[in-house]
């Protein structure tokens, strides 16, 4: 077999034309037979963001798994916050199943434990296995978060 390569194409890029016509791409996510510009992957918009969410959930599965357990952590301090019940104990935070391990900040304090938050709410540890609900006042038109706190 003779192949003639025409006066702007190289004899491999005329070769790759050949091979792909004999081979015909298919769709990644699909597997149906792909048309239109040579470099495509995928057959449509939907079959591309069905393979970029599975991918990229895969990759994010972790940070899910953390973000969902600080929010957890600020459910249960917002439900004790409302009860202004303070100091309160430890065991009753643990036993609604905060997890002392997440949290968005932690605060040093020149005297005693630090302050602890997950987004506006918070905890200090007190002595006797008690600790102190905190919330930071916020401006409710600007979302501003002031440092000082409600305890």
């Amino acid at each position: 077999m003779l192949l003639v390569a025409g006066p702007f194409q190289s004899n491999n890029q005329t070769m790759k034309k050949i091979l792909d016509a004999a081979h015909p791409k298919t769709c990644l996510t699909c597997n149906h037979i792909i048309r239109g510009r040579t470099d495509k992957k995928f057959c449509d918009d939907y079959c591309r963001s069905a393979y970029n969410n599975k991918h990229t959930s895969k990759k994010l599965s972790y940070i899910r798994s953390i973000t969902n357990k600080i929010i957890k952590n600020r459910s249960i301090l917002e439900k004790w916050a409302n009860k202004k019940r303070n100091p309160i104990s430890l065991y009753d935070l643990l036993s609604d199943g905060l997890s002392l391990s997440y949290a968005t900040e932690y605060i040093n304090q020149p005297v005693g434990n630090p302050y602890v938050f997950c987004y506006e709410y918070g905890y200090q540890l007190l002595p006797g296995n008690n600790c102190r609900i905190l919330k930071r006042k916020t401006t409710a038109e600007t979302g501003i978060i002031h440092q000082n706190l409600i305890p």
